[in-house]
């Protein structure tokens, strides 16, 4: 059931929202492979920025804000990535493990320690001191902060997001990195930011192998049961994957391998599919105007890849 919520603002109908950010579709099928994800998973995914023009990372950040803004103090915001990123799971069992953190903001871990790797010398330290000794420890592989994936209460949420704004609009412009701000105001142990150390939410899928850093290969952890994609190492099953870096090598190898990957999809399941409205921008779209042929273009052959099988009046087609 839904939170008791103050009644300030908005929240989804389980206490929970999902957010990304995405202009556009990009070049590739890739997003339609996330709101596919999104769908499947029941997620009533938000895109903001529907077909406002690209200028730069400022203007996701001040959008998230304003979202943000409109929030019940107590709703549970979620906002990952638009492009890279797989929904395994639902938003009521992603809220439900966030609430078992008891922490007001949770961010992915990651192996990678981007872009602080390369920012030792601007700051007259000696190779791997910010990484290996100002970074705070972890108990698991996953100790740097990926700000591609993140949960917390709307509340918590909104003071981040206004510092990073506002120092983003001081210092960095429409070329803000907001992965480098966030992971410094995590070093600096500012906004009750916590890491999701046991990919129990978020499982970022970057590997790593060169000093500084320590060879960290999150795919060889990754174990498919059932549809669903566990971690061996951490004894978690993830809710959203994030294929970040060179984790997109990953992507489509894991994708092929999803639950809705290994079924037909009737007639009507796969109108139910491309039935499915979301809210891009302020209008709300079906799968079938954003990603027309999707289903056709992505299914059956090629490793999952390739031509989907379809039931239609009773007959495959390929």
């Amino acid at each position: 059931g839904a939170l008791p919520l103050t009644g300030k603002g908005r929240c989804g109908k389980d206490g929970i929202v999902a957010l990304t950010y995405a202009s556009h579709k990009g070049r590739d099928d890739r997003f339609c492979r996330a709101v596919e994800s999104a769908v499947r998973e029941n997620v009533p995914w938000e895109i903001l920025g529907w077909g406002v023009k690209w200028e730069g990372l400022s203007q996701k950040l001040q959008a998230s804000l304003d979202s943000v803004r409109e929030l019940d103090p107590n709703c549970i915001i979620t906002f990952s990535d638009a492009f890279d990123v797989l929904w395994a799971d639902s938003l009521v069992s992603m809220r439900d493990k966030f609430i078992a953190t008891k922490k007001p903001l949770l961010f992915a871990g990651e192996c990678g320690c981007w872009p602080q790797v390369i920012k030792d010398k601007d700051k007259g330290l000696p190779k791997g001191t910010i990484c290996n000794k100002l970074y705070p420890e972890s108990p698991t592989p996953y100790r740097f902060l990926n700000s591609g994936a993140w949960i917390g209460y709307a509340s918590a949420a909104e003071v981040l997001l206004a510092a990073v704004v506002d120092r983003a609009n001081s210092l960095f412009g429409a070329k803000t990195n907001d992965q480098e701000m966030v992971s410094d105001m995590y070093i600096d142990r500012k906004y009750n930011i916590s890491l999701d150390f046991y990919s129990s939410i978020f499982q970022c899928m970057h590997d790593t192998g060169s000093p500084p850093l320590p060879n960290c290969s999150p795919i060889k952890d990754m174990y498919n049961e059932g549809g669903k994609w566990k971690n061996r190492m951490t004894n978690t099953v993830p809710s959203l994957f994030h294929f970040n870096g060179g984790g997109k090598a990953h992507h489509l190898n894991m994708e092929s391998k999803v639950w809705y990957k290994g079924q037909v999809d009737s007639a009507g399941q796969a109108q139910a599919v491309y039935d499915t409205k979301l809210l891009f921008g302020d209008q709300m779209r079906s799968f079938r105007e954003i990603c027309p042929g999707h289903l056709e273009a992505t299914r059956g052959g090629n490793n999952g890849r390739g031509r989907h099988l379809l039931s239609v009046n009773g007959t495959l087609r390929r």
